[in-house]
C-alpha cells in the first residue's frame, strides 16, 4: 500500500513541474497570451509545485514563487528536455527506423515503446486451421511467438503444418561457435547432443 501512495505521490509532483515547464515554454515562445490563460487556470487550481515555509508545512505557490525558487531553468528547458531524450531512448531501445525522431510516433516509433515486443502466441487452434488443404501462414509484419507443442498439436490434427512456425529464426539467436572440428566438406551444425560432451548429432 506505501509502494501505491509512493508513486502516485511522485506522479503528483512530476504533474505540477510539468505544468511549470509548460508555461515556462509557451512564455518564450509566440503563444504567450496562451501562457498566461494556462497561468492563471493552474493557479487557481494551485497545480503549481508546492513549496515549504519555515515549519515544514507545504504551502501553495504562484508562478513567480515558482520561477523564483528554480531560477535555473530557462524557457526552452521542456525542448531540451525532449531532444535529450529521443536519443537516449534510441540507443536502449532501438525503433523499427533509426534516424527518424518525433514525439508523435507510433507502433515501434512511440516514445513508450516497451523493450521487448510481447508477440501473439500462436494457439492449436489457429496452427489448425487450413485453407485450401494449405496451412495458413503467419503475416510478414506480425510477429509471433514460437510455441513448439502447439505446432506439434495442430500437424496432429491437421496432417500439415508452416515451416515458418516450426522453424522462426529466433530459435538461432543465440547461436555461438564452441568448437571446430575438422572432417566435413561443408558447414555443420549442432543440433542435438549430450550432457557428457562426446556425442553430437549434426
Amino acid at each position: 500500500m506505501s509502494n501505491v501512495a509512493g508513486k502516485a505521490s511522485v506522479d503528483e509532483n512530476l504533474r505540477r513541474e510539468l505544468y511549470f515547464l509548460i508555461i515556462k515554454f509557451l512564455s518564450e515562445g509566440p503563444c504567450t497570451s496562451a501562457a498566461e490563460v494556462l497561468k492563471r487556470e493552474v493557479e487557481s487550481l494551485q497545480l503549481l509545485p508546492k513549496g515549504i515555509n519555515w515549519f515544514g508545512e507545504t504551502t501553495p505557490q504562484n508562478f513567480v514563487d515558482t520561477a523564483v525558487s528554480n531560477p535555473h531553468i530557462p524557457g526552452d528547458f521542456l525542448q531540451k528536455i525532449c531532444e535529450r531524450l529521443l536519443p537516449l531512448l534510441e540507443q536502449t531501445i532501438p525503433p523499427s527506423v533509426k534516424g527518424v525522431s518525433s514525439l508523435l510516433g507510433a507502433g515501434r516509433q512511440s516514445l513508450l515503446r516497451p523493450a521487448q515486443d510481447p508477440g501473439h502466441v500462436l494457439t492449436s487452434n489457429h496452427l489448425t486451421v487450413c485453407r485450401h488443404g494449405a496451412p495458413i501462414a503467419p503475416g510478414f509484419k506480425t510477429r509471433n511467438t514460437f510455441n513448439l507443442t502447439n505446432v506439434v498439436n495442430a500437424r496432429q490434427a491437421s496432417g500439415t503444418f508452416c515451416k515458418r512456425n516450426f522453424l522462426q529464426h529466433g530459435l538461432f539467436f543465440k547461436m555461438s561457435m564452441h568448437r571446430r572440428i575438422l572432417g566435413h566438406l561443408s558447414a555443420v551444425y549442432c543440433v542435438l547432443f549430450d550432457q557428457t560432451g562426446q556425442s553430437i548429432i549434426t
